[in-house]
């Protein structure tokens, strides 16, 4: 009977992970759980996020506003230099739009990514 009881024990060391490898499970697994949390967390808060969207749309419609009423101005005085100038500011704003939206898109195709990469890791943990 000593002689099966070896092997038997050989066999299930060869399955179970060693100490470290669960200490190290243990920590992803708890570092993947706060993440998952924080993202809820960020996802729960959007009516916040929301109206710092609309404050910050509401500013950026005023500055449009008034570069349309100085072009508008300009054009009924005639001037010419001044229509350029405004139209140059516009040109600018367009400009500068166009670089936060690219920036924009990659930072949400990175969050994405990530968020993708520890909803697959943490799957199987709320089982």
């Amino acid at each position: 009977m000593s002689s099966n009881t070896p092997s038997r024990n050989r066999g299930l060391s060869a399955l179970s992970p060693s100490p470290a490898a669960l200490h190290q499970l243990r920590c992803e697994k708890a570092m993947l759980t706060k993440e998952k949390q924080f993202l809820t967390q960020a996802v729960a808060s959007g009516s916040l996020t929301s109206a710092r969207v609309s404050s910050v749309r509401y500013n950026a419609d005023a500055v449009e506003a008034r570069l349309l009423m100085a072009y508008r101005m300009a054009s009924e005085m005639h001037d010419e230099d001044r229509c350029k100038e405004v139209e140059l500011q516009m040109q600018r704003r367009v400009a500068e739009m166009l670089v936060k939206v690219d920036t924009l898109r990659q930072l949400l195709e990175m969050v994405q990514k990530d968020v993708e990469e520890v909803l697959e890791a943490s799957g199987d943990w709320d089982k």
